[in-house]
């Protein structure tokens, strides 16, 4: 389901991705362990999704809970949170909340320098 959005997306048929990656996001919080990593990528394929439509609000809201997710279940050290601190300052920047974004990304490289290779 996530592959046919991503590609709705890339057609510029967002709505049609926003759907169905609701759809797909419902299905993983249904069907796996509600701990699955998973979920959290679900949840910032449809907050990007949101992004794309301008429902910035939304996509920072869910993007919030997804990182809160990840950090949740992740090891503390994955690089996967990185990429949800990044997505979510990302939105924060449309928001017009750059303080908070600023914040944010310096605190996902510092996070990245810490758990990546020096040549990553």
């Amino acid at each position: 389901m996530n592959n046919l959005a991503s590609t709705y997306g890339a057609l510029g048929m967002h709505d049609e991705a926003r759907k169905l990656q609701q759809e797909a996001l419902e299905f993983a919080q249904r069907v796996l362990p509600a701990d699955h990593p998973n979920i959290a990528t679900s949840m910032n394929n449809l907050a990007s999704t949101y992004g794309a439509l301008g429902m910035h609000d939304e996509a920072r809201k869910l993007q919030q809970e997804a990182l809160e997710f990840a950090q949740r279940v992740l090891p503390a050290d994955h690089p996967h949170i990185a990429g949800s601190m990044h997505h979510l300052a990302v939105t924060y920047n449309y928001l017009g909340m750059h303080d908070e974004a600023r914040k944010l990304h310096q605190e996902a490289l510092e996070f990245r320098q810490r758990v990546l290779p020096a040549d990553h």
